[in-house]
């Protein structure tokens, strides 16, 4: 009898350890900042900072994010993907947090699977458009900065394709500006290989919302396209001449759980390598 209280005990303890974890990872924030360096990058461009928010599924205005955001003084400000969420349909706490936004920084987006699922997302589109927040669906434009110019590309998550084999990219080879420094915003990292292929230099993605689980020294445990143990799921990877860099993400949708992997808010930096 004695042994069945122990283990009772022991597991009610358990049980609240859990607990406390899942609500510590809920609600925390970590900020996360990357510096990187590229020869291509015009010299005008040394230090242009990029805040990205990736998988917001359709939250609340976070005034931490708000305000940390606005401190950093960024000189653009990306949305990954999965803003708004399939599951619960109404936006109007994403057009919230995008009013709260849109005057720190001008604001670049791309869909995730989630805008792909989610039945109000073409009107929430237009008020994006009304918003002046720029839609970069299969779409590029060029920013400059004193004499430098950079691209800027995003795509469309695949989920809106009926048949999906390949990222086609050749739409930024319309502009006229040949082979200059590109970025391309992507909710999908596992593509990466695509990305490469059509010499992107830099990729912000998200969507694998740091893999839920994360398990000291190795890494996420789960992630949507990638299964289980997935290759990318934060931080920054390498394919060719291509950097990415994976958010973790500042929701939830399916699985309300995060283990060792706080919401994140991404600052990026980029440098020109002499």
């Amino acid at each position: 009898m004695k042994k069945i209280k122990k283990l009772i005990f022991l597991l009610a303890v358990i049980a609240v350890a859990f607990v406390c974890i899942v609500i510590i990872n809920f609600v925390k924030l970590d900020v996360s900042y990357y510096d990187i360096k590229n020869v291509k990058l015009p010299e005008d461009f040394n230090g242009y900072k990029i805040v990205q928010i990736s998988d917001w599924h359709g939250r609340k205005p976070d005034e931490r994010v708000i305000n940390k955001t606005r401190e950093e003084n960024p000189d653009i400000i990306v949305i990954t993907g999965d803003f708004v969420d399939r599951f619960f349909t109404d936006t109007k706490n994403a057009g919230k947090m995008i009013s709260q936004i849109k005057n720190i920084a001008p604001v670049y987006y791309v869909s995730g699977n989630h805008e792909a699922q989610n039945n109000n997302y073409d009107d929430f589109k237009q008020y994006l458009y009304s918003e002046n927040i720029t839609v970069l669906d299969n779409k590029s434009v060029i920013i400059t900065k004193g004499s430098g110019k950079i691209r800027l590309a995003g795509v469309d998550d695949p989920f809106f394709y009926e048949r999906f084999e390949h990222f086609d990219l050749s739409f930024t080879e319309n502009d006229g500006e040949g082979d200059i420094y590109t970025i391309l915003l992507s909710h999908r990292p596992e593509y990466i290989e695509d990305y490469s292929r059509e010499n992107i230099d830099l990729v912000l993605s998200g969507h694998a919302h740091g893999g839920l689980i994360r398990l000291p020294w190795i890494g996420g445990l789960t992630a949507s396209g990638q299964g289980l143990f997935p290759k990318y799921t934060e931080g920054v990877y390498h394919a060719g001449n291509t950097d990415m860099v994976v958010s973790r993400g500042l929701g939830d949708s399916i699985v309300p759980v995060r283990i060792n992997n706080n919401r994140e808010l991404v600052i990026i930096t980029l440098n020109k390598r002499k």
